[in-house]
């Protein structure tokens, strides 16, 4: 029993560590011209002299089956995200954020809060007996008033980069949140 112990957290640790001598290779560099992400041997890059069409949105990480890195986090946590967009580009970044730190964002009205019941359903027999996967969103969804959030939410799934707490708010600061 003690050894299982020891793995697991030995286990932990190992992973922690890794996460911050092994880069993703995934990079966001904002300078006064553009807002760039280089991630998986592409780039893409935003133009700040043009217009940046931003979407923001956050849910909290509760009462629904969490999976991918929003298993991480405490549940009440939550997910704070911004899709921004020009043109073709997309560049779609989240940060997990405590209540304390969200709270500076899920009162300000642009952003947009999602329900995670719409998409996974409600009760707590939903949450227990329902594998941590990623459902596919209902016709249904999409042309709700949450339809463009849902979509943008899907991309996040996809191609969104994690950022940390600091990192996000310094890019809300760069946004013209004033923060």
């Amino acid at each position: 029993g003690g050894g299982l112990g020891l793995g697991l957290g030995l286990t932990a640790l190992g992973e922690s560590l890794l996460k911050r001598l092994w880069p993703s290779g995934r990079q966001v560099v904002v300078d006064e011209q553009t807002i760039q992400l280089r991630a998986d041997g592409r780039l893409t890059s935003l133009d700040r002299t043009k217009l940046i069409t931003p979407t923001y949105w956050y849910f909290q990480l509760k009462g629904y089956p969490r999976a991918g890195a929003e298993r991480r986090p405490p549940e009440g946590h939550f997910c704070l995200a911004c899709r921004l967009q020009q043109d073709e580009a997309t560049i779609i970044l989240f940060t997990f954020a405590s209540p304390k730190l969200a709270a500076t964002w899920t009162a300000d009205k642009r952003f947009h809060e999602l329900p995670p019941a719409a998409l996974y359903g409600k009760g707590p027999g939903r949450r227990l007996f329902t594998p941590p996967t990623r459902p596919k969103l209902s016709a249904e969804l999409i042309r709700s008033k949450d339809g463009p959030y849902w979509l943008a939410e899907r991309g996040r799934w996809q191609d969104g980069l994690e950022l940390t707490e600091s990192d996000f708010t310094q890019l809300m600061g760069i946004l013209d949140f004033g923060f």
